[in-house]
């Protein structure tokens, strides 16, 4: 997955500071490149709500984490970036 960003967006680096509507994306181990993403669509006590495609279309990123934790191809980064709106 290459990131292009015709706006300008902002990295986030702590997941304390993610908003709804902020962009995670992830890299397996074994992966060159990010090929996955989820929004944000929820924060309950400092966990994240995601929506996305695939086996669990709503989660939250601890179980995402945690359903790779401990095998052969585990989530080596997580980018969150936080799109800016067109003034």
């Amino acid at each position: 997955m290459k990131f292009r960003c015709h706006r300008p967006a902002t990295r986030i680096s702590k997941t304390d500071n993610a908003q709804l509507g902020d962009i995670v994306f992830f890299k397996w181990k074994k992966e060159r490149r990010y090929n996955h993403a989820a929004v944000v669509t929820s924060k309950v006590q400092g966990h994240l709500g995601l929506s996305q495609h695939g086996i669990k279309n709503h989660t939250t990123l601890d179980d995402v984490l945690a359903r790779y934790r401990g095998t052969s191809n585990p989530i080596q980064r997580v980018l969150i970036i936080r799109p800016r709106s067109a003034k």
